[in-house]
């Protein structure tokens, strides 16, 4: 029997909600490094409203998830949970894709995040940005063992 996850699974709604948790106080941290790297190297407390350290903190970001979802398959939030990303077709995801899925995940946050909810009344049970980006996030049960 094979332990990856068929090409259609995808993974249950709170699953991938509890990884995006896990990826959000992960992601956290990061930012925070982040900014006291920017501190430090300002020398001094940043601006209060700065756009180019608002810019610099949404690359950040951005890196983390693209960065893992095209090289490992997975971000270190969505491990623990043994869900993977894959391409609508099953494949592995291209940059283009991790690009697009990353942009479009603001938007399904900032409707109040109802472009995360919406999975649980889609039919394929995907969110906003699974379907603009055409990917989707499946079980993986290799995952941790």
């Amino acid at each position: 029997m094979n332990n990856q996850a068929s090409p259609n699974a995808v993974a249950p709604v709170l699953r991938r909600l509890a990884a995006i948790g896990y990826d959000t106080l992960l992601a956290a941290s990061v930012v925070f490094a982040a900014a006291g790297l920017a501190v430090a190297l300002n020398g001094d407390a940043v601006e209060a409203g700065a756009n180019w350290f608002r810019a610099y903190l949404i690359v950040v970001v951005g890196l983390y998830f693209v960065v893992f979802w095209k090289l490992a398959g997975y971000t270190p939030g969505m491990r623990p949970w043994r869900v993977r990303i894959e391409s609508g077709h099953g494949g592995p995801v291209t940059w283009t894709q991790t690009l697009i899925r990353f942009a479009c995940s603001w938007l399904s946050a900032a409707v109040l995040g109802l472009g995360f909810w919406w999975a649980f009344w889609d039919r394929d049970q995907l969110m906003w940005h699974d379907r603009l980006s055409n990917t989707k996030i499946v079980r993986d049960h290799s995952l941790y063992k």
